[in-house]
């Protein structure tokens, strides 16, 4: 059988405009297209990155444009996090808790984005940094809205595994707040070296991280406006279900 001389892919793009009848800076446009980027890997649970940007000038005699970046986004491997399909009713207020709160959540998610690049190797600061994103999570979102002022680490991760009982991934992972926070304080020079205490390392900081990656995700997916039961549509049959299974193989070992 003779392979066809024709490409019968098909490849799908998602479009994001950006309109102003009174003209906004080059700034704020870049400020949006960073905001829309960040929600969509959100949304794919992988980074996605602008094939380019365009900016028009309609109202001159000729339209011109300026490309701003070039770069192919990563294909996500598995279904999508934020099923658009079955949320349909709920995107728009989605898209509006996301933009109202961009500038508080973006180190956060940036921090969960990078995370969940492919890398050769793992070391502690790789789980030091999503340890200390739960810690920023809660502090600005967490007690804010509940009028609370939760210090102590320990106690912000039991605030938040109890708030997320009922999503089936959270509660797979089954973390132990003490572990988390002993690991966290050892690793950040907050206990001394001789301290006794429930750190983990190697192998087990490794999945342990992973377990938080997925309770800073439903985090994000709350600060959304997404409900449990909304948080559980959205982790069934996406990426996260296989860090379940391969963490649900590892723990049988």
């Amino acid at each position: 059988m003779r392979e066809s001389s024709y490409d019968l892919s098909i490849n799908q793009y998602t479009e994001f405009v950006i309109e102003s009848s009174d003209g906004i800076s080059i700034r704020s446009y870049l400020k949006h297209i960073t905001e829309f980027s960040q929600f969509l890997s959100i949304a794919l649970y992988c980074e996605q990155n602008p094939i380019e940007v365009r900016f028009k000038a309609f109202k001159s005699q000729q339209e011109s444009f300026l490309l701003f970046e070039k770069g192919v986004s990563i294909d996500p491997k598995v279904s999508s996090l934020i099923k658009f399909k079955l949320l349909k009713d709920k995107v728009p207020a989605i898209l509006r808790s996301w933009h109202e709160n961009f500038d508080k959540v973006a180190p956060i998610s940036r921090y969960l984005l990078d995370s969940l690049r492919t890398n050769k190797t793992f070391d502690v600061p790789d789980f030091l940094i999503i340890a200390q994103a739960l810690d920023g999570f809660h502090k600005r979102f967490v007690n804010k809205r509940e009028g609370k002022d939760i210090r102590k680490y320990e106690d912000q991760i039991g605030f938040l595994l109890e708030q997320f009982k009922d999503v089936d991934v959270v509660r797979k992972c089954n973390i132990n707040p003490v572990v988390l926070k002993d690991s966290r304080h050892k690793y950040s020079h907050l206990y001394p070296d001789e301290e006794k205490s429930s750190v983990v390392e190697g192998e087990k900081l490794y999945w342990l991280t992973e377990k938080c990656k997925i309770l800073l995700t439903c985090c994000i997916l709350n600060m959304m406006g997404l409900s449990n039961e909304e948080i559980n549509i959205c982790c069934n049959n996406s990426p996260i279900q296989n860090i379940i299974k391969t963490l649900s193989f590892e723990m049988e070992i």
